[in-house]
């Protein structure tokens, strides 16, 4: 798991360095395959239509936010315990 220092939140849009197709985050630490990822999410507008369209990817793999995701106190909580994790893994 690669993390900068800001975790973005279920429904973000991003764009990544090597896809020009907009994703919405939908997972966070996500484990596929034995390996842990900072996200999954889906294309958009496309959407989910099986597990194949889920994309899998960490922070330093993001080129561009183009908007940030829903955000209460929970997810807020949630995010920070992620932030404190990363925090003691370097």
């Amino acid at each position: 798991m690669i993390f900068m220092k800001k975790m973005h939140t279920y429904g973000s849009i991003v764009k990544l360095k090597n896809n020009s197709n907009k994703l919405m985050i939908v997972g966070l630490c996500v484990e596929v395959n034995n390996k842990i990822h900072d996200y999954c999410a889906i294309e958009i507008p496309k959407g989910f239509s099986n597990k194949s369209s889920i994309v899998v990817f960490n922070n330093d793999d993001i080129d561009t936010i183009i908007c940030e995701g829903y955000i209460d106190d929970e997810i807020k909580e949630y995010l920070d315990d992620l932030e404190w994790l990363r925090s003691k893994d370097e």
